[in-house]
């Protein structure tokens, strides 16, 4: 292998497309002019990039072609070294341990490299002639060409043969007299580059599972001279709670966007110089997430009647939070918890919050009581302990503890006159919202005979006495009659 260290590839390309090279002898001695016919050799070095420089130039090595030393007069077939002979097959925009760098930093993507070999660049100068400069009394005819090659200005593939450009011989002068075939030789070098094409990485962007390595893109029909494409793949990474939504240039979604499928032309394979000067690197592409849409769901927790909406939000997306809904007999609504006994987490309608997954919310209530008062209503003594309980639920009235002298306990009225609403004592009643008060109503003990016509009973009692007279009197004359 031999290296031209410092040397551009296009540069060299360029100038050294076909230049000759003659070996001559010293200065020839004063003698009648002499000539002979000369076969310049072709070498074909194929020049791969080795490094690169602290400033960012590369340098490239040369690799000799197989078969080297042509005899340019003659056809000749030139291969060309397999991608296996090239050791930088994989390249960098940024390269790992020097500070010669240009293109973004894509170190934290996919893979290890921005390029990768795909083939030779044949320059298109490749059929030019050459004219070779005199030199102390020797000098050369013009290197013409005889039969050029078609592959001037085409890529080929790795390990792929082409035609080598046939020249015409030569003539070799001596002003001395003096000329041999030892002295008098010329060589053409031909130099043809590697070339590249930027491969495609990628950036998980907060992904939570995932991997991928580098894709590149495809030759179209096997034609290295076209544009080379690459169909967008889907993402190979995964994010918890989020959907993927495509790809990105820029991390925060605001460069080119990028959907599975797209197809993107890379551009055409070119030298790493060329691929330099124009500043193209790798595609490095950002996943894009989009969180996917949660649900806030209220449950009435026991309520008779009533609904409350379930919302639907972002993952960690401040929402307000709703009114209730929900209505319960007897309750009163305390707020919302995500959990049904009140331990966990509570909110009040109204205030945002974010959420990181569905959540239920449930109703807080406090039961409404209301208490039945008894009232002794002219009671002398006794008591009868109040009722105290949820709003519409049914209890039993309490039997009557209270006394009241010269009257008996006859029930239990919602009117103190016994004009409203009659309760035996155990009898079921339902506490009302407001309560109630049930009052003792009474019968009086009576300490008079009860009227039976009083005329009658003198009446009676008369007759009697004076049926009582007359007997006595009746018997008090027999005794005298008999003494």
């Amino acid at each position: 292998m031999k290296t031209h260290s410092g040397k551009r590839l296009t540069s060299a390309l360029a100038a050294l497309g076909a230049a000759a090279i003659c070996l001559m002898a010293g200065v020839p001695a004063a003698q009648a002019a002499a000539s002979m016919t000369v076969h310049a050799q072709a070498y074909y070095y194929f020049s791969v990039p080795g490094n690169v420089t602290s400033s960012g130039n590369i340098n490239n090595s040369n690799i000799e072609g197989g078969g080297n030393n042509y005899d340019s007069t003659k056809a000749h077939t030139v291969t060309a070294p397999t991608a296996t002979q090239v050791q930088n097959v994989s390249m960098w925009s940024r390269w790992p341990s020097s500070s010669g760098k240009w293109g973004e930093n894509h170190d934290k993507f996919s893979g290890n490299a921005d390029y990768e070999f795909v083939g030779w660049h044949i320059p298109s100068n490749f059929n030019r002639g050459e004219t070779y400069s005199s030199n102390n009394g020797w000098s050369w005819t013009k290197l013409t060409i005889k039969t050029p090659t078609a592959a001037a200005g085409k890529n080929i593939a790795p390990g792929s043969s082409f035609a080598g450009p046939v020249y015409n011989p030569i003539t070799c002068t001596n002003s001395g007299g003096n000329v041999n075939s030892v002295d008098c030789r010329a060589l053409v070098s031909k130099f043809i580059g590697a070339i590249y094409i930027p491969l495609i990485r990628f950036d998980g962007n907060g992904a939570t599972s995932g991997s991928v390595g580098t894709d590149g893109p495809h030759m179209q029909n096997n034609d290295l001279e076209a544009d080379w494409l690459y169909t967008m793949r889907k993402s190979p990474y995964a994010r918890t709670g989020y959907t993927f939504t495509g790809w990105n240039t820029k991390a925060n979604g605001s460069g080119t966007w990028y959907q599975p499928g797209d197809v993107v032309n890379m551009g055409k394979a070119a030298t790493l110089d060329d691929m330099k000067d124009a500043k193209r690197t790798s595609l490095a592409l950002y996943a894009q997430w989009t969180a996917d849409p949660i649900t806030i769901r209220y449950d009435g927790n026991g309520a008779t009647s009533g609904t409350t909406a379930s919302q639907t939000t972002g993952r960690n997306v401040p929402i307000a939070i709703s009114q209730n809904g929900f209505t319960w007999n007897s309750h009163e609504f305390q707020g919302w918890n995500t959990k049904a006994d009140g331990t966990g987490t509570s909110y009040k309608p109204g205030d945002k919050h974010a959420f990181s997954s569905n959540t239920t919310l449930y109703a807080q209530w406090k039961t409404l009581n209301a208490t039945i008062r008894y009232d002794g209503n002219g009671a002398t003594s006794g008591t009868v302990a109040d009722q105290t309980d949820q709003i519409g639920k049914t209890v039993q009235v309490r039997q009557n503890g209270f006394t009241r002298d010269s009257y008996i306990f006859k029930q239990w009225n919602t009117k103190p006159d016994g004009t409203g609403t009659a309760y035996a004592p155990t009898a079921d009643v339902t506490i009302p919202a407001d309560g109630m008060t049930l009052y003792a109503i009474w019968t009086p003990v009576s300490t008079t005979m009860p009227s039976t016509g009083g005329s009658g009973l003198m009446l009676s009692l008369g007759g009697g006495i004076a049926g009582l007279l007359v007997c006595l009197a009746s018997l008090m004359l027999r005794r005298k009659r008999r003494s």
